[in-house]
């Protein structure tokens, strides 16, 4: 099984809104799967810090009649939208989260003994030697090199900074999801990246007594269906797309590949969507499928996300 450690940044986040359900799986998965148990780690250091946080992103300028005609365009409804996120109130949640990172154990990994880790990136914060607006624009648009060029600059582990900024981010990512769902109800939207905000599929549900295929955002944790056969990364329906099954051949869990595109897409039975926060678990629960699939020369989605937020009122 991978190790999930280095592959945070873009992983599912967890903000702890049904930590009742989400805990105990955590658990058992970590029983089952001691390998995952410096992954899991991490998010429990960070869960009594989004839990607490109380913050909450202001509603978007948008109507219903805006949004659905960006869906019809085929634009993600918040890619070149203005989304303010003040600068104290991000700051202020980045320096507990990285206070929550370096109180683990030997720190986060090796680069935190090495001054590059979350006490560095807390103190730059501090000191108003680093905005964390700016990290989020560079993390928000998957603007991976100019994150990388940040870092370098500020001498922090990239991955590190990846890993604050997405969740910073996140929980204006969903709230903002809960604004928009309701706003726009049932869409059609046949891409593989996310109609809310712009980041790729995360993994596939089958739900309802039918089986329908929806696809999960892991970012702002949006749900949308997708009927259309074959690839939803490049519309492949011959017989160069197909299915693979765990060695057990458990029929609730699958991995979709694709030999035009080389990409693959991970699928569960779930029957009932997935709560957001459930998405991060049964992402690691299926890291045997990213074995299965990578063994075969098959790429997962891309971690990238098209918003752009900009300094908004200091709070």
């Amino acid at each position: 099984m991978p190790d999930p450690r280095p592959q945070f940044v873009g992983r599912p986040t967890l903000l702890l809104q049904d930590s009742h359900e989400v805990l105990p799986r955590l658990q058992t998965l970590t029983r089952e799967y001691s390998d995952l148990e410096a992954a899991t780690q991490v998010y429990r250091a960070l869960m009594p810090v989004l839990e607490s946080d109380g913050w909450q992103a202001p509603p978007l300028a948008i109507t219903p009649a805006q949004a659905r005609r960006k869906l019809a365009q085929g634009i993600p409804i918040l890619q070149g939208e203005d989304l303010p996120l003040p600068e104290g109130a991000a700051r202020r949640l980045m320096v507990r989260l990285a206070q929550a990172l370096d109180s683990l154990p030997g720190g986060l990994d090796h680069e935190s003994r090495r001054g590059s880790g979350p006490r560095h990136v807390q103190h730059l914060l501090e000191q108003r030697k680093l905005k964390a607006v700016s990290v989020l624009q560079h993390a928000g648009v998957g603007d991976h090199d100019g994150l990388q060029a940040l870092a370098q600059a500020r001498q922090i582990d990239a991955d590190l900074l990846g890993l604050l900024a997405q969740y910073t981010l996140a929980p204006s990512l969903r709230s903002w999801a809960r604004q928009l769902e309701p706003m726009v109800g049932p869409v059609e939207w046949t891409q593989s990246r996310c109609y809310i905000c712009g980041a790729e599929v995360l993994l596939g549900e089958l739900q309802g007594g039918t089986g329908e295929r929806h696809l999960r955002c892991g970012r702002c944790g949006a749900d949308w269906s997708f009927p259309l056969p074959g690839c939803v990364f490049c519309g492949n329906q011959a017989d160069t797309f197909s299915r693979l099954y765990p060695p057990d051949r458990r029929q609730e869990q699958r991995v979709e590949v694709c030999d035009v595109c080389r990409r693959y897409l991970k699928v569960v039975t779930t029957f009932e969507p997935s709560s957001p926060d459930c998405l991060f678990v049964l992402d690691l629960a299926t890291l045997h499928l990213d074995t299965i699939a990578q063994a075969r020369g098959y790429t997962p989605p891309s971690a990238g996300q098209i918003v752009q937020p900009h300094p908004g009122r200091d709070l």
